[in-house]
């Protein structure tokens, strides 16, 4: 069972408080995930508080506060922890190892608040991607579609194309100033990366909203 409730929010955009249950034996689980999730869609997360929040059917209660979207997209994320309806393995190419694990996390952040799925780095060159059916699918096919592009540039590289063909300088020096804000040892390897993989990872930041300094 859910519950919305919603009040005025800042900007006109409503904000609303969203309730539903899960397993009470998943507290241990959802309660190491909650500052991810608080930080990565921007709400407020509660988790049930002992035995008073517990129903007949050992459910506990599940409270999202925040901006609609980010409320909307928080709870298919932690419905997919809940469920788990669909993994799926991943492979990349090593070059682009600093795109998950680079800029302290935020391609990471901004992929998880992009597709509500829950993205995990197995090993370097693999990812899992689990939760809800559409999230994971929708996180396979970006993800896939970013690790294409870099392939394709690859393959042409020894014909008439390198590295910043198509790159405008605009679109470079926005790229620059992100990795360096989030400066880490990863920093010169987001700096050479693809053109087309620059553009994808830039239209996931702004949508994301986290185009800020850290």
């Amino acid at each position: 069972m859910d519950c919305e409730r919603s009040d005025g929010g800042e900007g006109g955009e409503a904000e609303v408080e969203d309730e539903f249950a899960c397993a009470g034996m998943l507290r241990g689980s959802l309660a190491s995930l909650h500052g991810t999730v608080e930080r990565i869609f921007r709400v407020t997360f509660g988790i049930g508080d002992d035995d008073l929040s517990m129903d007949n059917n050992g459910q506990i209660w599940l409270k999202l506060r925040g901006r609609s979207n980010d409320v909307k997209s928080a709870k298919l994320f932690v419905k997919g922890l809940v469920n788990q309806e669909e993994q799926q393995e991943l492979s990349y190419p090593g070059a682009l190892h600093c795109i998950f694990s680079g800029a302290r996390g935020l391609f990471m952040d901004c992929l998880t608040k992009s597709t509500s799925a829950h993205i995990v780095v197995g090993s370097t060159g693999f990812l899992l991607i689990s939760g809800l059916a559409e999230p994971v699918v929708r996180a396979y096919s970006l993800i896939t579609d970013m690790v294409e592009r870099y392939e394709g540039t690859q393959s042409r590289r020894s014909e008439t194309t390198d590295r910043g063909m198509g790159e405008t300088l605009d679109s470079r020096r926005a790229f620059k100033s992100l990795v360096e804000n989030w400066e880490d040892k990863h920093i010169l390897d987001l700096l050479v990366l693809p053109a087309l993989v620059k553009e994808i990872l830039l239209e996931l930041v702004i949508e994301s909203g986290a185009w800020i300094k850290p």
